[in-house]
This record gives C-alpha cells, sequence and structure tokens, in this order.
C-alpha cells in the first residue's frame, strides 16, 4: 500500500519541486485554465503543499488520505540518498473541453525532467575507475526502468537525468469551484471513474 501511495504521488503531482523551469509546445485555449495551472505550478514551486491538495481533485482523497499523500510526496523528493528535483517541465498537447453534467474536463499531455542527484561515495576511495564503474552501473538500472534514450548522466552535476511523460486531468466541476488536476492513471479504473466518466475520457482518448 505504502509503495503504491508513493508511486501515485509521485505521478499526480510530479511537479512538485523548488526549482521548475515550465516550457510549452501546445496552447492553452481557455484563460482561466491556463491561470488555474499556473497557480498549480507556482505552489509547487513555493513547496507549498497545502495549496497544491487543494487543487488536486478531493475523490483523490477518498482513496489516498491527504496527509498520507503529503507524506509520501515528502518521502519520494526529500530522501537523502538520492535527493530529487525537477527542473523542466514541457506541456507536450491538451485535448478538450469535453462536458458532461455541467462539468468541463481537459487532458494535459506533459513531460518532466527529473534529476536524481549522485554524491561521491567514499568508498570509491578517490579511484576514478571505480567510480566510473558504479555510475555507469547505476546509469544502467535507470536506462532499464525508463528507457535507454530517456536517461543521461550529467557527470558535472552528478546528476542522472530522467524523461518522463505524464498525462494528467483539468477538471472544473462548479461543485468544487476552480478547477483541479490529478494525474491519469488507467490502471485504477475505479478511482479514474470517480473524476473522469468512462464516456469522457473516451472523448478525450484515453481509457
Amino acid at each position: 500500500m505504502h509503495r503504491t501511495l508513493r508511486t501515485c504521488a509521485g505521478i499526480l503531482l510530479a511537479l512538485l519541486t523548488t526549482q521548475v523551469t515550465i516550457a510549452q509546445r501546445a496552447s492553452i485555449g481557455d484563460t482561466s485554465l491556463t491561470r488555474a495551472l499556473n497557480d498549480y505550478l507556482l505552489a509547487t514551486q513555493r513547496m507549498d503543499l497545502g495549496r497544491v491538495m487543494d487543487m488536486v481533485h478531493p475523490a483523490l482523497f477518498e482513496v489516498f488520505p491527504r496527509k498520507a499523500m503529503v507524506a509520501a510526496m515528502e518521502s519520494t523528493f526529500n530522501d537523502p540518498e538520492v535527493p530529487m528535483r525537477i527542473d523542466t517541465v514541457v506541456i507536450e498537447g491538451t485535448k478538450g473541453p469535453v462536458e458532461q453534467q455541467g462539468i468541463a474536463y481537459h487532458l494535459i499531455r506533459y513531460e518532466t525532467h527529473l534529476r536524481l542527484h549522485s554524491a561521491a561515495d567514499s568508498t570509491d576511495n578517490g579511484d576514478p575507475a571505480r567510480r566510473k564503474d558504479r555510475d555507469d552501473a547505476l546509469l544502467g538500472t535507470f536506462q532499464a526502468m525508463y528507457g535507454k534514450d530517456a536517461v543521461r548522466f550529467d557527470a558535472g552535476a552528478r546528476d542522472y537525468v530522467i524523461r518522463t511523460p505524464n498525462t494528467m486531468f483539468a477538471i472544473k466541476d462548479p461543485a468544487l469551484g476552480d478547477w483541479r488536476f490529478v494525474g491519469y492513471k488507467p490502471e485504477m479504473g475505479e478511482l479514474m471513474d470517480r473524476m473522469a466518466p468512462a464516456k469522457v475520457r473516451k472523448k478525450l482518448g484515453v481509457k
């Protein structure tokens, strides 16, 4: 359960970071959505977890309690052994709106560029060859997980840079006020049904 919660937190709120650069390859026609998305991103930049959670669809908390989500996010991004941050988020494309029963839905596809820092290991004893072997081994592990072309090692910063594609829903329900955001996870069908009905997902081009 804890592992699932951490995975869910990492994907649903993958914009969490203190330093993030936003780029757009696709424009968003709805100005209210653009404003809300910028607000969401600004909250993540400031590490304002309360505000981030306020902008997440509340149905998520029926399955994953809010406090547990915050704890999972902090654990994911503040691992002392391999600190993680996101330095770039690229909005790749959007689709919508689709409306059903007065609720508007958009699908947003984006790519995050993660940086996982690997400090020099004292067991290397200053041996460049041993350090390179360790770096190459970690690189191979990450490439097996995310794909060879999606991972590179920044030797100067000692960061593994990982590109990950993500998809989320933006949902505007008058009963909830402004736009709410939640990641798309097709394997969690029942949870997705609570936030974005199957007919809506089909019109947006996802299961």
